[in-house]
């Protein structure tokens, strides 16, 4: 069991929490504007709540964003050269903060529009992250000097896998393996007549034989 934490996962997994939390409060501040009307005691409270949470985790999930992508073009990864989608993706994600920062000054003036514009922002980014292939993107694929490694201990695996059955083949084909009956009558003659010529005290001369 491998306990090791990669920086670059905790990274991901930062941003990815940021922009949830950034969504889930996006969808309550919508909900937040809808209770102010003909309220007075809730006025300007879904603006506080954008500010104080939702335009925090959109600032802090553009950071780990761009964190993990420093993180992963040091690795040797550029999702810059990955086709067009990460263009795509980096406009969306600038137009969605700007919009972020301007949202809450609109919902104190009683105006949801721009809030529903980043919801709408938000489901068009992860959109085309979920689906890259649209836009230009390559596979992964393994490169070829990993297979060409593998293949030679495979081949040494499986010699020595396959040497213990050759082993135990062979073993229990001499275990299977009976003697003829002449066979026996002739193994059975010569110990009597070793045991007759043996003496009882130990083991026969060199003559006797």
């Amino acid at each position: 069991m491998n306990l090791k934490i990669e920086a670059v996962n905790l990274v991901r997994w930062l941003h990815f929490l940021s922009l949830g939390v950034g969504l889930g409060g996006a969808v309550v501040v919508l909900l937040l504007s809808g209770f102010e009307e003909g309220r007075e005691d809730l006025q300007g409270l879904a603006a506080t709540v954008w500010a104080k949470v939702v335009a925090w985790a959109f600032r802090l999930a553009l950071v780990a964003g761009a964190a993990l992508l420093v993180m992963l073009m040091q690795e040797g990864q550029n999702p810059l050269k990955n086709g067009h989608y990460f263009h795509i993706k980096l406009l969306l994600v600038f137009i969605l903060v700007g919009l972020s920062e301007m949202t809450p000054k609109a919902l104190a003036a009683s105006r949801r529009g721009s809030a529903l514009l980043v919801l709408v922002l938000f489901l068009a980014t992860s959109f085309t992250v979920f689906n890259k292939g649209l836009f230009g993107a390559r596979a992964k694929t393994a490169p070829a000097g990993t297979v060409e490694t593998l293949r030679p201990a495979n081949r040494e695996c499986l010699q020595k896998q396959k040497q213990p059955s050759r082993t135990a083949a062979s073993v229990s084909g001499w275990r299977v393996a009976e003697p003829s009956p002449r066979a026996r009558r002739s193994r059975h003659c010569a110990t009597r007549s070793a045991r007759r010529r043996c003496p009882r005290g130990g083991p026969p001369a060199s003559g006797s034989w």
